[in-house]
């Protein structure tokens, strides 16, 4: 039985990675041992996110059975590197599919940003940190999509959404250092999860249920 993370990408990364090296040195007794933990990694992230696993669980049945097949160590590797490229491209988001409400695709990256944060947050690794770069450069593949919007009023929120996305994109080298051990001063500390904070808050104002009116944001004085 399947026990269900909130967030396994960095698992499922580190996964990939290990399997593919036992497909690359021919160790098929260990090769099945990793596919197993891919597939349910993969499959119980699909399911907490309400997507439909049949397509990966028959492409991972054909891995599984090449794993088996007694031919050419050769052989094995090639069918099954087509196997993973076809997984690849089927769980994959490369492009924002055409005709898509944003709106609706704005709360999917925001439910997967939060997770993708909070799991970096409390657990700092470098890993985990290519998972936030997708997801802020999900964000700004939308902007064709907003740009469209005939409520000009929900394209400026959206600009101002990416204001925020370009602060916490300008935090990446700093949460590496974090990754790496490195202790950073409390402000920096705060300031980086302040950046975030603020992302999502201009987000759940664009996905608030009640019809959205934009309002301009105070300019802040500096200091004296």
């Amino acid at each position: 039985m399947l026990s269900l993370k909130t967030n396994n990408k960095g698992e499922i990364k580190k996964l990939f990675s290990t399997f593919l090296t036992y497909v690359f040195t021919y160790n098929w007794e260990k090769a099945m041992e990793e596919v197993l933990k891919l597939e349910d990694s993969i499959v119980q992230h699909l399911l907490t996110r309400g997507n439909d696993t049949e397509a990966v669980r028959e492409i991972f049945t054909k891995i599984k059975y090449w794993i088996r097949t007694q031919t050419s160590s050769e052989t094995k590797k090639n069918v099954i590197m087509e196997k993973i490229d076809e997984l690849l491209r089927l769980i994959s988001v490369k492009k924002i599919p055409s005709n898509s409400n944003p709106i609706s695709l704005l709360k999917d990256i925001y439910q997967e940003l939060r997770e993708d944060w909070m799991d970096f947050w409390s657990d700092p690794d470098e890993g985990k940190i290519q998972n936030l770069v997708d997801d802020l450069d999900m964000i700004e593949m939308l902007e064709s999509s907003f740009r469209k919007e005939e409520n000009e009023e929900i394209y400026k929120q959206f600009r101002r959404i990416l204001a925020k996305r370009s602060a916490c994109y300008t935090n990446i080298p700093i949460l590496n250092a974090m990754a790496r051990g490195n202790v950073l001063h409390e402000n920096t500390r705060g300031a980086i999860f302040t950046s975030f904070q603020m992302l999502f808050k201009e987000i759940e104002k664009l996905l608030a249920p009640e019809y959205f009116v934009y309002e301009e944001e105070e300019e802040e004085k500096p200091e004296l």
